[in-house]
């Protein structure tokens, strides 16, 4: 078995029923040749282990017998190395871990044998190992007694650990219920390779983190309280051998004045008691960093005398300005967003200062649909960049990103409140309140409740009838539907056919229908067409439309050049002020019926109240309000005046090119607004929008400088 046909395995075991070739060729990416390869794989293990195969049924798929899948979670935790193989990146992550965790010198036959690998296999795995340490500073010197050991200050061998461990802990929880097959094969192997994380110490230090959270009034992310428990023992190992960290003494002294100092000392304390050590006073201060930089669901605020936690709501607020100014959004309780972003934005500073990274699994994924939002985010985080003097890591925005995308969505979505639902999400709020979004945008009639970490759905007694899980769950009377963070179009059309008669879509005659209608228009094409995979195509068909019926992604985001046309763009000598300009520039909209009056006098209201925040780059100003102040359909519009208009008494307050924007909701403008910033940030394009005298030079301006995909 190898990483592939373990995540091929989880995905049948927590299958309903059938699950087609197409579906995982989609969602791994691989061949139909390389499904069936896997699939060979999985069922000559699960024979040798006294398991019946996968089933396979002509024109539905594969299904796990159910005495397989009852099974499969007992049999996989007693997994050892020798029946795995594991992926270049797992070996690469393991060796980083056995390099750091040693407490016997290691030579290249011993990473053969830990790595179930060949000398030469292992030998270029240590080379890409050495690449990886270099940008913690820390590097790999070679011994003929010593063995192969990590050289470099102990806090970079530490921040090499912990990314080394995150992929390791992948899917792994503390929780017996959570019976993920892959994070059961993860929790097996690390107690295989890493006799430190001993299950009774770990229960011991889940304890620890507990009474930590009561006494700072927080909670961990599920997925955090695993992986920081794992960095305490190993950390704690390294304190034994007498690898201790130090402090810069006034980095040290401001630590102390912190809240988590006082709970870093308790948890030292017990620490120490648990496994016969001593912790000096620079890793309590070290424990403390860990404390201020782990993710949260949710915290109170505590007397902090350092001043840290005003400068962060301040960045926070002054983020949340540049977003609404660069997206041309108004966030309706803004008061809520800062405060929800704060508790983000807190663990994030700390992380950002001592180079703490964070691994977001969904990044991708994020970028891929949800670009735009992540663009804007990238220019909003700026900020934080400025004060700390560094750049954020994509895998940060990315959660900020889920934060804005998530506040954005919301806005635009009317849940019916006819059913309830529930979220289990182990990754954190942002993550949680992303998918709440995606959603109460399939399903508008469902009343999403509350989000729920694994340890408030042990206890949950609430109302909702549906419970939405990024992880497995066993659940009772409701129904459960594991989902990723975020949603594809393929997990898309399978809820809502899996949701017909639970929750209305939004569609027109039911979304129950799409496979009947599928398997009808497989019998017309039968009839005129050879099919190579009926299989396939029927799976693509039925997806295709319970989307289509639902309004799946409704609603496409135009381009620059579909909005700013010959109709909607203007060329003026000049202006009075800056009141004329903005009423000019907003005619057309005004003349095809985008924008009631209401929405002119609005945008005026906003330049009085706020200044000329309008005003984005050299002699551009884009003026806008909020959608419910007379937006009728998305719009946009431009005027171009020969002489500028002053927006105040400043020099940089003239304007030659004033944008009106009519956005219907919080997002569909945002591909014509990226258009529109990617121009403005090219000097010369910026010069020439400026410059232009016709309305058809502006027109063609668009059109060679904007890609039109």
């Amino acid at each position: 078995m190898d990483e592939r046909s373990m995540q091929i395995l989880t995905l049948l075991q927590e299958a309903d029923g059938y699950v087609p070739a197409s579906v995982m060729m989609d969602k791994f990416h691989i061949s139909k040749r390389t499904v069936y390869y896997d699939l060979d794989k999985i069922n000559h293990w699960l024979i040798t282990n006294g398991l019946d195969p996968v089933e396979h049924l002509r024109g539905s798929g594969f299904r796990l017998p159910k005495e397989a899948k009852d099974r499969l979670p007992k049999l996989v935790q007693s997994l050892t190395v020798r029946q795995y193989y594991y992926s270049p990146e797992e070996r690469k992550a393991w060796l980083a871990i056995h390099l750091l965790t040693q407490k016997e010198p290691l030579f290249k036959r011993d990473l053969a044998e830990l790595l179930q690998v060949s000398r030469g296999t292992a030998h270029q795995d240590l080379a890409a190992v050495r690449e990886t340490f270099t940008r913690y500073g820390v590097g790999i010197s070679f011994d003929r007694v010593l063995g192969y050991r990590p050289t470099g200050r102990e806090e970079d061998k530490r921040r090499a650990l912990t990314e080394a461990l995150s992929p390791i802990l992948s899917d792994v929880s503390w929780k017996e219920f959570v019976s993920q097959v892959s994070g059961l094969v993860n929790a097996s192997l690390t107690r295989t390779q890493l006799p430190q994380l001993k299950e009774e110490d770990l229960a011991s230090v889940y304890g620890m983190i507990d009474r930590c959270e009561a006494a700072l009034g927080i909670e961990l992310t599920d997925e955090m309280v695993v992986h920081l428990a794992s960095r305490l023992l190993l950390f704690a190992s390294r304190i034994a051998t007498g690898e201790t960290v130090k402090l810069d003494r006034d980095e040290a002294e401001a630590l102390r004045r912190t809240p988590e100092y006082r709970a870093a000392e308790d948890l030292a304390s017990q620490l120490g008691a648990l496994l016969g050590i001593r912790l000096p006073g620079d890793e309590i201060g070290y424990l403390t960093i860990q404390l201020l930089g782990a993710r949260l669901n949710r915290a109170s605020s505590l007397p902090d005398e350092s001043g840290t936690d005003e400068r962060i709501r301040e960045l926070t607020a002054e983020m949340i300005d540049r977003f609404e100014r660069q997206a041309c959004v108004y966030f309706h309780d803004r008061e809520q967003l800062e405060s929800n972003l704060q508790v983000h934005m807190k663990p994030a500073y700390y992380r950002l200062k001592y180079g703490i990274r964070l691994p977001n699994p969904a990044v991708d994924s994020i970028r891929d649909r949800y670009g735009e939002i992540f663009v804007l985010t990238k220019a909003a985080v700026k900020p934080f960049e400025d004060y700390l003097e560094q750049t954020m890591p994509d895998d940060e925005i990315g959660y900020v990103a889920m934060h804005f995308g998530g506040w954005m969505k919301r806005e635009q979505a009317v849940p019916a409140g006819r059913r309830k639902a529930a979220i289990v999400c182990v990754n954190g709020v942002s993550t949680a309140r992303m998918l709440k979004a995606q959603l109460e945008q399939l399903f508008p009639s469902l009343d999403i409740l509350e989000f729920l970490s694994l340890r408030d759905y042990e206890r949950y007694e609430g109302d909702a009838d549906v419970i939405f899980s990024t992880v497995p769950l066993q659940g009772g009377s409701r129904k459960i539907f594991k989902v990723s963070p975020i949603l594809s179009d393929l997990e898309k059309a399978d809820l809502l056919a899996a949701m017909s008669g639970i929750a209305g879509g939004p569609g027109r005659g039911g979304v129950g229908s799409a496979e009947t209608q599928a398997l009808q228009l497989l019998k017309l094409i039968r009839r005129h067409a050879d099919i190579r995979d009926e299989e396939a195509l029927g799976g693509e068909l039925t997806r295709f439309l319970a989307t289509g019926m639902a309004g799946v992604d409704a609603g496409e985001k135009p381009v620059l050049r579909e909005l700013l046309t010959e109709a909607t763009v203007r060329v003026r000598p000049s202006c009075r002020n800056w009141r004329e300009a903005i009423r000019q520039a907003a005619e057309p909209l005004a003349a095809n019926g985008s924008i009631t009056p209401s929405y002119i006098e609005a945008m005026l209201g906003k330049v009085e109240t706020y200044g000329p925040y309008m005003v984005v780059a050299p002699g551009v100003a884009i003026a806008h309000a909020k959608p419910e102040e007379g937006v009728n359909r998305l719009g946009m519009s431009l005027l171009k005046l020969e002489e500028p208009v002053a927006f105040s008494e400043e020099e940089k307050h003239q304007v030659r090119a004033i944008v009106v924007l009519a956005a219907q909701d919080g997002e569909r403008h945002l591909r014509a607004l990226q258009d529109l910033t990617r121009l403005l940030r090219e000097e010369e394009a910026r010069t020439r929008l400026l410059e232009a005298s016709t309305v058809s030079e502006l027109l063609t301006l668009f059109d060679t400088n904007i890609p039109q995909d």
